[in-house]
């Protein structure tokens, strides 16, 4: 094989450098420049790669975390359209409108009821026994209220306190032990005179005071009074609060002792003072 002349040249010079002691290093030989220029561009891209992918990812992550929390405000926010108070004003305006036609829902009349007054007497066992205004839709625990409340003697549990008051009735609050009002319907007696007076006469045709009883009873205005040593269970049963068993302790205390005067009532058992006030202009001695 023949050796060119830049060969020759570089043999020359080596040979005359290691004799002088002198190695030239940047004396590069056609073929080791030819093996190191591919070296220079792989070391170039690599860093390039890497930057590439490092900026990716960051990118990558970045993106993550901006639209994460986008997604977790909205999830909240979904329910907030939620109009659970829409319902309710429809129901109030449904209220007013039908409450005069039908009446019958709860909502109704308690917005109707305050409009109205009704007009009660309250007697029995209060403090005040009186004819009391009361707001529309009231019930008998306000009428017992504006009545000076109960006494120590009534009987609270027989009376319905949370029972919504008519306008016109009597309402009457018994003694312990005293029995209730026989005849409820003395209530609305005044609208219906003539019906009580005859369902009184005819339960007291037995005798004339019997039917006097239930002529004053009835609520007639013409000042006939139950006589307390004559009368009978029934007739005695007209008059307010005496039911059956305080007509029949009536009887046995006259039976007993006769009756000298209205105020011995008061030691019958079961009529107590306050009792006693709503009867004694009812009743008489003969």
């Amino acid at each position: 094989m023949a050796v060119s002349p830049d060969d020759r040249f570089a043999g020359l010079l080596t040979s005359s450098a290691e004799r002088g002691g002198w190695v030239p290093g940047d004396v590069v030989t056609s073929d080791t420049a030819g093996d190191e220029e591919p070296v220079e561009p792989r070391r170039v891209r690599l860093p390039v790669l890497i930057a590439l992918a490092v900026a990716t990812i960051a990118v990558l992550v970045l993106a993550y975390w901006v639209l994460r929390p986008a997604d977790t405000e909205q999830a909240p926010s979904a329910p907030a359209p939620v109009a659970t108070d829409a319902p309710a004003p429809g129901a109030g305006d449904a209220a007013p409108g039908g409450q005069r036609a039908a009446g019958e829902t709860g909502g109704a009349s308690p917005e109707a009821d305050p409009a109205a007054e009704v007009v009660v007497h309250v007697t029995g066992e209060v403090e005040n026994p009186s004819v009391v205004t009361l707001a529309g839709g009231s019930r008998v625990r306000d009428a017992v209220d504006a009545a000076g409340g109960l006494t120590a003697d009534a009987d609270a549990e027989a009376v319905n306190l949370a029972r919504i008051v008519a306008d016109g009735e009597q309402i009457w609050i018994p003694a312990v032990g005293e029995d209730p009002p026989a005849s409820a319907p003395t209530v609305p007696a005044p609208s219906g005179a003539d019906g009580s007076g005859s369902s009184g006469a005819e339960s007291s045709g037995s005798g004339s005071s019997g039917s006097g009883g239930g002529s004053d009873a009835s609520g007639s205005g013409t000042g006939a009074k139950i006589d307390l040593n004559t009368a009978d269970s029934t007739t005695l049963q007209t008059l307010p609060g005496v039911g059956p068993v305080t007509a029949e302790a009536i009887i046995a205390h006259r039976e007993a002792t006769p009756f000298t005067s209205v105020e011995d009532l008061l030691l019958v058992k079961g009529i107590g003072p306050k009792t006693f006030e709503s009867l004694k202009d009812l009743v008489t001695v003969g």
